[in-house]
Parts: C-alpha cells; sequence; structure tokens
C-alpha cells in the first residue's frame, strides 16, 4: 500500500535522505508515499547525491505523494539540495520528451508543491541513450499539484539558489502538461510558482492549467525575481487548447508571469494550431485588475523584451508577440496591456529621519524594451480603465523604449467610462515612451465627457475619457520621445 510515516521529516518512497557522494540507480516507486512532515517525495525526501530515474509510463497503477502538514513536497524528491542531481532517462529512440511523472500520480503538500520537485536548489535534467536528438524535454503530466497553502508549481515548487554556491542554477527544456496546478492559497505557476533571484527558466513551456484561489497565478512562474529565458505558455507547434491561468483574491495576472521583479526575456505566450470555433489557447480568468499579455506587473526592478549589446540598431533586435490571450475577468476598472498592465516606478528606501535628505533607490524603474506586438485585438471590451497595446499604465519614471505595436486593434463594445484612457503604446503615461512605433492600429471607440461649464480644469480631466494614437493620457510628469505613427507601407509621420 506504500509508505506512510508520522516523522516530522525526510520520507521517500526508496529512500529518506539521500546524502551527498551517494547515487540511486534504475529504482522504481508506483507506491502511495505519505509523510507528516516536510520534504516528502516519490522516491526521496530530500537529495544531495545522485539519482538516476526511469522514464515513467501511465501504465503503473494510481499513486499518490502527500505531505499535508509539510513544505518541500514533489513527484520524486521533495527537496533537491544544492548539490542534488536528478537524471530522468529514457532507452527509447528518437525520443523528444522525457515523461518524469505521469497522469496515474497525484502531489498534495501544505507548502512547496512540485510536479517533480517541490523545493530546488540542485540540477534538474532529463537524457537517453539514443544520442541522435540533441535536445529533449522533461516532461510532468501528473493528475493533479496541490498546494493547500501555496506554492504549487507544475515542475518546482520553489526554485531558488544556495547562497555561496557555484555553477548554473537553472532548469532548462521543461514542459508542464499536469491536468491542474492548484493552490488553496499563496502563488501557483506553471514551471515554478516562485523563481527565487539567481535562478533562471529557459526553454519551458506550459500546456496545463494553473489556478490560486487566494494568491498569484501565472503560465511560468507567479512571482518571479529571477531569470525567465524563452519560455512560452501554449505553442503554435501544439493542439493544446483552453489553457487557464485563474487567480483569485490577487491583484495581478499575466499569461507568463503574474508580477516580475526579474527578466522575462524573449518569452510570451502563443497561438496554438488548435485555436478556432472559439477555443482560446490561453485564458486569463479570475478577479486579479491588472491583467498582462505577459505580466500582470512589471514591479521596479523588473525588465521584459528582448536585450541586445549597445551599438547594436534596436530595430532589427525585436521579440515579436503575436498572441494576446483571451480575457475572461468579470472585475470592473482593469488594466490591460499586451506587454504587462501595469509598468512600475523605481522602488526608493523610505527617509524614515524626514531630515529632507534624498533617499536611496533600491531598485530600478520597470522596463519594457524591444518588443514588436503584431496583430493584437482588444474587442469587446467594457470593463478596461486603462489599455495600452504595450503597456496599460505606465507609471512614474518606468519605461517603455524601442517596442512597436502593430496591426492592432482595440474596439469596445459599448460607450467608455470617464477616466478611461486607450493609448497604443500605453493607456495612461506617467513615465517614458521613447523611441516607439505604431505600424497600423485600429481604434473604435465612443468617448464620454460629463463635465459642465461649472467643472474645473481637474474635474473636466476626470469626466473625460482619453484616447491616443501612442497613448491616451500623458500626465504630468509623461514624456513621450521620438515616437512615431506610420500612415501606411513606408511613409512615416511625426507624432
Amino acid at each position: 500500500n506504500g509508505v506512510a510515516a508520522g516523522y516530522d521529516r525526510y520520507i521517500g518512497g526508496i529512500v529518506g535522505y539521500n546524502l551527498s557522494g551517494a547515487g540511486m540507480i534504475s529504482n522504481r516507486n508506483n507506491a502511495n508515499v505519505t509523510g507528516a512532515g516536510d520534504y516528502v517525495g516519490g522516491m526521496a525526501g530530500a537529495n544531495s547525491g545522485s539519482i538516476l530515474v526511469a522514464e515513467n509510463g501511465n501504465a503503473n497503477p494510481a499513486y499518490a505523494i502527500a505531505g499535508n502538514n509539510g513544505q518541500g513536497i514533489g513527484g520524486i524528491v521533495g527537496w533537491n539540495r544544492a548539490s542534488g542531481i536528478i537524471d530522468v532517462t529514457s532507452d527509447k529512440e528518437d525520443v523528444t520528451e522525457i515523461v518524469a511523472v505521469d497522469n496515474n500520480v497525484s502531489i498534495t503538500g501544505r507548502e512547496k508543491v512540485g510536479g517533480i520537485v517541490g523545493i530546488n536548489e540542485g540540477k534538474l535534467d532529463a537524457s537517453a541513450t539514443d544520442q541522435s536528438v540533441q535536445e529533449r524535454f522533461l516532461v510532468c503530466r501528473a493528475k493533479s499539484v496541490h498546494a493547500t497553502g501555496g506554492y504549487a508549481g507544475g515542475i518546482i515548487g520553489e526554485a531558488r539558489r544556495k547562497a555561496g554556491t557555484a555553477g548554473e542554477a537553472k532548469i532548462a527544456r521543461a514542459i508542464n502538461k499536469s491536468v491542474n496546478v492548484t493552490a488553496d492559497r499563496g502563488p501557483a505557476g506553471g514551471i515554478v510558482a516562485v523563481n527565487q533571484q539567481g535562478f533562471q527558466l529557459e526553454s519551458c513551456i506550459n500546456l496545463g492549467n494553473v489556478n490560486s484561489d487566494n494568491g498569484y497565478a501565472g503560465g511560468i512562474a507567479a512571482e518571479n525575481y529571477g531569470q525567465i529565458m524563452q519560455c512560452k505558455v501554449g505553442d503554435e507547434t501544439r493542439e493544446e487548447v483552453g489553457i487557464t491561468i485563474s487567480s483569485r483574491g490577487a491583484d495581478a495576472i499575466g499569461a507568463v508571469c503574474a508580477v516580475n521583479h526579474g527578466v522575462i526575456w524573449e518569452s510570451a505566450p502563443e497561438k496554438s494550431t488548435a485555436e478556432k470555433d472559439g477555443k482560446n489557447t490561453v485564458i486569463l480568468s479570475g478577479t486579479s485588475k491588472l491583467v498582462g499579455g505577459i505580466a500582470g506587473q512589471n514591479a521596479a526592478g523588473g525588465q521584459i523584451g528582448m536585450v541586445y549589446e549597445d551599438g547594436t540598431d534596436a530595430n532589427t533586435t525585436l521579440y515579436h508577440v503575436s498572441y494576446m490571450p483571451h480575457i475572461d475577468i468579470a472585475a470592473a476598472a482593469l488594466t490591460v496591456g499586451g506587454v504587462a498592465g501595469q509598468n512600475q516606478p523605481a522602488l526608493f528606501e523610505a527617509d524614515a529621519a524626514g531630515n529632507g535628505e534624498q533617499a536611496a533607490e533600491l531598485k530600478p524603474a520597470a522596463v519594457i524594451q524591444n518588443v514588436s506586438a503584431s496583430g493584437l485585438a482588444f474587442e469587446g471590451f467594457n470593463n478596461y480603465q486603462y489599455l495600452g497595446g504595450i503597456a496599460g499604465e505606465n507609471q512614474n519614471g518606468a519605461v517603455v523604449k524601442d517596442c512597436i505595436f502593430a496591426d492592432g486593434k482595440i474596439i469596445q463594445n459599448s460607450g467608455t467610462a470617464a477616466g478611461n484612457c486607450y493609448g497604443g503604446v500605453a493607456g495612461r503615461n506617467d513615465g517614458n515612451l521613447q523611441n516607439c512605433r505604431i505600424e497600423g492600429i485600429t481604434i473604435n471607440v465612443q468617448g464620454i465627457y460629463t463635465a459642465t461649464s461649472t467643472s474645473t480644469a481637474q474635474e473636466k480631466e476626470n469626466l473625460a475619457s482619453h484616447i491616443g494614437g501612442i497613448a491616451g493620457k500623458n500626465e504630468e510628469n509623461g514624456v513621450i520621445e521620438g515616437c512615431l505613427i506610420a500612415m501606411g507601407q513606408g511613409a512615416d509621420g511625426n507624432l
């Protein structure tokens, strides 16, 4: 019937704790594993050594990994420590995807619950005896990954780098196909719930549903403090549709990440080959008011787009985004952007002494750069307050630069409300829009103006809707510099 232990921690189907220098080779667990405390895994509770795991096939009976009162719960390992190595292997020929955890497995815990690893500081990889395929994907397609207290991830609950450790700290080429990744409260992510500073997610794909009933949710990560590189939610070469990212009780949601404090380069949602007849590849739902095609909120220190070396022509170094998820959020006064819902200002140290000295900058203002958003259509909405092709709201000091919004649409079913702001680059701008371009846009909305002759200037501003090719409204601190509106093929007009 499996392994059931009332011990405080380190419960595994094969080994409780695989120590540094130890090895586990060609072992398999098909039984339930239940622990009362922290660090529970299908193979090992914790790993500091080496674990070589054969690919999991769904011909095995259903079983569950559970640590209902603990943290660090994983389908293979609860806690993969900094020196730990997990390698999932296959002896099949021409294999491009290696399944670590299949759909006969359910993983449940209180906190930091992952389809493969609960807490990861070490190395997680996939390999095969057939060397003809150079790049393989590590796949989790668990029946469910469930955290009752937060940090639920399709691959990893929490990805972090141990201080003082050398070498790479990253997960590359992982695919989440789990049916549901759910947190009853706290963050939930398709690949990892929280990607901590110093850790990198590279070339990962999420194809499963992600939900937090009271917290952030994101297709790749709920919260990112590290790096997300060349990842995607949905895949233009696959048929998966209806990938639902749902968040309640939190203010931001995004297809890739709800809140970004780190770096997101060349990562976005993609439209499936099967999206037709009302079937949407990616759906953003719940109650969050900051909604982004990539990130709901790009916080202080956050960077989204594509990096380019100094001296390179920014116009030829662009990351192309061509898909906007379907938004199914009933809340009022949404802030929506094709890249980020909200781009935030710098974070400064509080001046507790009140002596008038300038506070130190803790984190710089958020930046969105070198993104070309093409063919994005915002249609049929009636509950957006700020809407921009790149950023819904660009706050004081935040930067959007070298971006293009091309062949886009902003079409509203009903009339706008007072104070609404819609623009091709930003809905409301109180920061810096630099060297951005509009290359074809259709805006069809019914504006509103309810001020009277006795209204003050401020009241007149507040009682009107604001619509513009670059920005709907440019606030007192807003700067628009070097931006262009393309008037047709090869014809540019100065803004």
